[in-house]
């Protein structure tokens, strides 16, 4: 375990752990108008590479990727007090494991472009808590740990159970939007997993190093 390591060890294992990171703000990852209207995310940063994937459900109940159509148009979707379909992903595109964090937060954007917090007008249905695949870090960040006991090690190519399934308005969301839109910021941070550990001892996300402070 890291307890057994030299401050000095510590010290290499946490600027390792940096050099590593993968940090992103996907801003504008879905706008709210009172239709949304999302922008695509693709994240890529050297070795370490993480991409956002979003689906909802259709009609039929069937889960459908949540994207463009040819002409590069989002669908939309009336923001109401009811369940909006939304559910987040977050998928290992790099060639090494790595350990995910991520953000959700509400922003309201008004006409003349200036925004405000309106995290307290939206309800994020999350998968985080006991026995879940990922658990709320108390820092506004919820981690991925995953449900196969490896401490939340994401493999290359793998992805994450849901983050999130759905989200709700609630609240005088109308008058919080003044006039103009919603946009929903996922915030995704990543670091390698190798490195992380002196033995083959599972480490759990919530003891790796190298993780910045919250931006």
């Amino acid at each position: 375990m890291l307890n057994n390591l030299s401050d000095n060890q510590k010290r290499t294992l946490a600027l390792a752990a940096m050099a590593l990171l993968a940090l992103a703000c996907l801003c504008g990852t879905l706008a709210f108008t009172v239709d949304m209207v999302p922008a695509n995310n693709v994240l890529s940063f050297g070795s370490v590479k993480v991409r956002v994937c979003e689906y909802t459900l259709n009609e039929q109940g069937e889960e459908i990727p949540f994207e463009a159509d040819e002409h590069g148009d989002y669908p939309d979707t009336e923001a109401g007090g009811s369940d909006i379909s939304r559910i987040v992903r977050v998928e290992n595109a790099g060639a090494q494991p790595e350990y995910v964090r991520a953000r959700l937060r509400m922003t309201s954007v008004a006409p003349d472009g200036t925004s405000a917090d309106a995290s307290g007008n939206v309800a994020f249905h999350v998968n985080a808590g006991e026995g879940s695949p990922w658990i709320d870090g108390g820092d506004g960040w919820y981690y991925y740990r995953g449900l196969a006991g490896r401490g939340g090690v994401l493999d290359s190519g793998a992805m994450t159970e849901s983050l999130m399934d759905s989200l709700r308005f609630v609240g005088d969301y109308h008058d919080a939007a003044r006039g103009g839109s919603y946009r929903l910021d996922i915030d995704v941070q990543a670091v390698q997993a190798k490195n992380q550990q002196a033995n083959d001892t599972v480490l759990d996300v919530l003891d790796v190093v190298g993780w910045p402070e919250a931006n």
